[in-house]
């Protein structure tokens, strides 16, 4: 009974030590680190919408050898099936994953996939997009 009071504890403590991104402008980039110890031989990236948050996206990088190009450089389900709408352009750059175009509807959670099952509450990156600052009124 200890055991698992203390398992909870410490699930609870690591679902709290979410990585918050500064604010994202709309049409603007992030940069997702997977160059990390552990991250490097990340497959893609995964995401979850708050927009839709009972359904994970994923974003498969294509490999020189070709073994993932059914899926790879566009945003699919957990069917691999294209989602319609997901617009961002996603590359691998030196320091992570960009995600570039980034609209209002990106705003969620987003980590390296295949994630660590011990250390995945502790990779999530919350991102959000904003709208920026309006134009001032013109003076006449």
């Amino acid at each position: 009974m200890i055991f698992y009071l203390l398992l909870i504890l410490i699930s609870t403590v690591l679902a709290s030590e979410e990585q918050h991104a500064p604010p994202i402008l709309v049409g603007g980039s992030y940069t997702l680190s997977t160059n990390y110890e552990g991250a490097r031989n990340s497959t893609g990236i995964k995401r979850l919408l708050y927009s839709d948050d009972s359904r994970w996206q994923f974003f498969h990088f294509c490999t020189k050898d070709g073994k993932n190009k059914d899926k790879c450089g566009a945003w699919v389900d957990e069917n691999d099936k294209k989602i319609a709408g997901a617009n961002n352009n996603v590359k691998q750059v030196e320091d992570g994953t960009e995600i570039s175009k980034m609209q209002l509807s990106d705003s969620g959670r987003y980590s390296r996939h295949p994630s660590d099952p011990v250390k995945e509450a502790l990779e999530w990156v919350v991102v959000s997009v904003q709208e920026g600052p309006k134009p001032p009124p013109p003076t006449y």
